[in-house]
């Protein structure tokens, strides 16, 4: 319950910050202020500007038969370059928190991935996106294993996809 409380209050402070800026609301010549979106596995929030824009996410995976729990939250920041009336290109950057527990581990990390990505508007206020991108992610396990926090990172290739619905814009 404090999860949800806890997602729920970042997202919240995302819809807030997204209601109170003042924008043309232009995210390239897209037309659109604010957008929801949904992607695997993901939920999202974005706000949009002339040629930039911010997003909040969140996703989490509960495993039933293993009782694994992963959950990540995190923001991106995107700059639309060379954008049209009715795609956007951009590239991104975005850094998360992670937090996950199995039977065995119990633990933390983050993330900080680039993007290059690519979203054409399907409708005036519908949007389909695809982006790809090097990250690196750092976990680190709370439980002791022979008087040892066992940590690692890597380095590995994200891929996302989703849709986004846009509300507002500029008339």
């Amino acid at each position: 319950m404090k999860r949800l409380r806890k997602a729920g209050s970042v997202l919240m402070g995302a819809i807030i910050l997204a209601a109170t800026c003042h924008s043309r609301g232009l995210c390239g010549e897209y037309n659109r202020k604010l957008g929801i979106g949904a992607g695997w596995s993901y939920l999202s929030i974005r706000r949009c500007f002339r040629h930039f824009a911010i997003e909040a996410r969140y996703s989490t995976t509960t495993y039933e038969k293993t009782e694994d729990d992963i959950h990540v939250g995190g923001g991106r920041f995107y700059i639309t370059t060379n954008s049209t009336k009715r795609t956007m290109w951009y590239v991104e950057s975005e850094i998360d928190g992670i937090r996950f527990k199995t039977k065995t581990l119990d633990g933390y990390g983050g993330a900080g991935i680039l993007f290059v990505g690519v979203e054409p508007a399907l409708t005036k206020h519908f949007s389909w996106m695809l982006d790809i991108g090097p990250g690196y992610v750092y976990l680190r396990d709370k439980t002791k294993i022979a008087d040892k926090k066992t940590r690692s990172g890597n380095w590995s290739v994200v891929i996302n996809t989703g849709f986004n619905i846009f509300f507002g814009g500029s008339k």
